[in-house]
Protein backbone atom coordinates (compact mmCIF):
# COMPACT_ATOMS: atom_id res chain seq x y z
CA UNK A 1 0.00 0.00 0.00
CA UNK A 2 1.51 3.53 -0.81
CA UNK A 3 2.04 5.82 1.90
CA UNK A 4 -0.54 8.41 0.49
CA UNK A 5 -3.46 6.15 0.66
CA UNK A 6 -2.66 5.10 4.06
CA UNK A 7 -4.75 5.95 7.29
CA UNK A 8 -5.27 5.86 10.64
CA UNK A 9 -8.96 4.36 11.86
CA UNK A 10 -10.58 4.55 14.98
CA UNK A 11 -13.83 4.28 16.67
CA UNK A 12 -15.58 7.35 17.04
CA UNK A 13 -16.29 6.78 20.78
CA UNK A 14 -12.00 6.22 20.61
CA UNK A 15 -12.83 2.58 21.89
CA UNK A 16 -11.91 -0.82 20.03
CA UNK A 17 -9.83 -1.52 17.02
CA UNK A 18 -9.61 -0.04 13.84
CA UNK A 19 -11.83 -2.57 11.84
CA UNK A 20 -14.96 -1.76 14.81
CA UNK A 21 -14.32 -4.88 17.14
CA UNK A 22 -14.15 -4.19 20.67
CA UNK A 23 -12.88 -7.14 22.64
CA UNK A 24 -16.45 -7.34 24.45
CA UNK A 25 -17.58 -8.22 20.58
CA UNK A 26 -15.33 -11.00 20.81
CA UNK A 27 -17.28 -12.56 23.79
CA UNK A 28 -20.40 -11.65 22.57
CA UNK A 29 -19.35 -13.36 19.26
CA UNK A 30 -19.31 -16.56 21.85
CA UNK A 31 -22.51 -15.84 23.85
CA UNK A 32 -24.55 -14.60 20.50
CA UNK A 33 -23.15 -16.83 17.29
CA UNK A 34 -21.85 -15.22 13.87
CA UNK A 35 -24.79 -13.99 12.75
CA UNK A 36 -26.38 -12.07 15.50
CA UNK A 37 -22.67 -10.94 15.63
CA UNK A 38 -22.67 -9.97 11.84
CA UNK A 39 -25.92 -7.92 12.01
CA UNK A 40 -24.51 -6.21 15.27
CA UNK A 41 -21.78 -4.96 13.28
CA UNK A 42 -23.47 -3.49 10.53
CA UNK A 43 -25.53 -1.28 13.13
CA UNK A 44 -22.38 0.00 14.89
CA UNK A 45 -20.93 3.54 14.42
CA UNK A 46 -19.07 4.01 11.49
CA UNK A 47 -14.99 4.23 11.65
CA UNK A 48 -13.53 7.93 11.60
CA UNK A 49 -10.42 8.02 9.53
CA UNK A 50 -7.77 10.92 8.95
CA UNK A 51 -5.07 10.56 6.62
CA UNK A 52 -1.34 9.72 8.55
CA UNK A 53 1.22 11.95 7.37
CA UNK A 54 3.65 10.56 4.57
CA UNK A 55 7.31 9.70 6.14
CA UNK A 56 9.36 12.33 5.03
CA UNK A 57 13.17 10.73 5.01
CA UNK A 58 15.70 12.29 7.17
CA UNK A 59 19.07 12.76 5.62
CA UNK A 60 21.64 10.55 6.82
CA UNK A 61 24.72 12.17 8.87
CA UNK A 62 28.02 12.00 6.74
CA UNK A 63 31.42 13.20 8.41
CA UNK A 64 34.93 12.51 6.54
CA UNK A 65 37.11 11.54 8.94
CA UNK A 66 40.43 11.59 6.37
CA UNK A 67 40.82 12.11 3.21
CA UNK A 68 43.58 9.22 3.16
CA UNK A 69 44.68 9.73 -0.54
CA UNK A 70 44.01 12.13 -3.58
CA UNK A 71 41.82 9.39 -4.76
CA UNK A 72 39.89 7.95 -1.23
CA UNK A 73 38.69 9.17 1.44
CA UNK A 74 36.94 7.62 5.02
CA UNK A 75 33.91 8.30 5.67
CA UNK A 76 31.30 7.70 8.63
CA UNK A 77 28.06 7.26 7.00
CA UNK A 78 24.65 6.88 10.04
CA UNK A 79 21.09 6.95 8.49
CA UNK A 80 18.79 4.95 10.27
CA UNK A 81 17.66 3.56 7.08
CA UNK A 82 20.56 2.49 5.11
CA UNK A 83 22.74 1.44 7.90
CA UNK A 84 25.52 2.85 9.75
CA UNK A 85 29.40 2.37 8.68
CA UNK A 86 31.95 3.93 11.06
CA UNK A 87 34.54 3.82 9.03
CA UNK A 88 34.00 3.33 5.11
CA UNK A 89 36.28 3.81 2.26
CA UNK A 90 35.02 6.06 -0.99
CA UNK A 91 37.12 5.81 -3.93
CA UNK A 92 36.91 9.13 -6.61
CA UNK A 93 35.42 8.34 -10.19
CA UNK A 94 33.07 9.80 -12.67
CA UNK A 95 29.34 10.35 -11.60
CA UNK A 96 27.28 7.79 -14.26
CA UNK A 97 24.19 9.41 -13.60
CA UNK A 98 22.86 12.58 -11.90
CA UNK A 99 22.43 12.75 -8.34
CA UNK A 100 22.73 14.92 -5.22
CA UNK A 101 26.18 15.42 -3.07
CA UNK A 102 25.65 13.58 0.46
CA UNK A 103 27.68 16.04 1.90
CA UNK A 104 26.26 18.84 0.48
CA UNK A 105 23.14 18.75 -1.03
CA UNK A 106 24.54 20.29 -3.73
CA UNK A 107 23.47 19.31 -7.54
CA UNK A 108 25.72 16.46 -9.33
CA UNK A 109 25.76 15.90 -12.86
CA UNK A 110 26.97 13.25 -15.39
CA UNK A 111 30.44 13.48 -15.53
CA UNK A 112 31.71 15.00 -12.41
CA UNK A 113 34.24 13.42 -10.20
CA UNK A 114 32.68 12.07 -7.20
CA UNK A 115 33.60 9.96 -3.96
CA UNK A 116 31.46 6.45 -4.06
CA UNK A 117 31.66 3.76 -1.40
CA UNK A 118 34.40 0.94 -1.89
CA UNK A 119 32.93 -2.31 -1.70
CA UNK A 120 33.15 -6.06 -2.58
CA UNK A 121 30.75 -8.96 -3.39
CA UNK A 122 28.18 -7.32 -1.19
CA UNK A 123 27.37 -3.44 -1.89
CA UNK A 124 26.45 -1.60 1.26
CA UNK A 125 23.23 0.32 1.75
CA UNK A 126 24.58 3.22 0.59
CA UNK A 127 26.10 1.95 -2.34
CA UNK A 128 24.82 4.51 -4.56
CA UNK A 129 25.30 7.63 -2.76
CA UNK A 130 28.07 10.38 -3.98
CA UNK A 131 29.68 12.79 -2.18
CA UNK A 132 31.12 15.77 -4.81
CA UNK A 133 35.01 15.63 -5.10
CA UNK A 134 34.79 19.59 -5.26
CA UNK A 135 33.07 19.58 -1.81
CA UNK A 136 36.10 17.40 -0.34
CA UNK A 137 38.69 20.13 -1.86
CA UNK A 138 36.90 22.95 -0.57
CA UNK A 139 36.49 21.09 3.12
CA UNK A 140 40.45 19.90 2.68
CA UNK A 141 42.03 22.53 4.55
CA UNK A 142 39.03 22.84 7.70
CA UNK A 143 40.01 18.75 7.64
CA UNK A 144 43.57 19.00 8.07
CA UNK A 145 43.00 21.73 10.87
CA UNK A 146 40.85 19.34 13.11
Amino acid sequence: MRSENRTNCSNRGGRGRASGVSSASGASLRKKGVWQHTVAMLDAKPVECRPVIPYTRRAPIVRVLEIASELTITVSWNDAMGGNYGAQIWRVRKAHHPGVCALTGAPIDVGDFVYRPLFGDIPPLNADAMISAESIRREEPALQDA
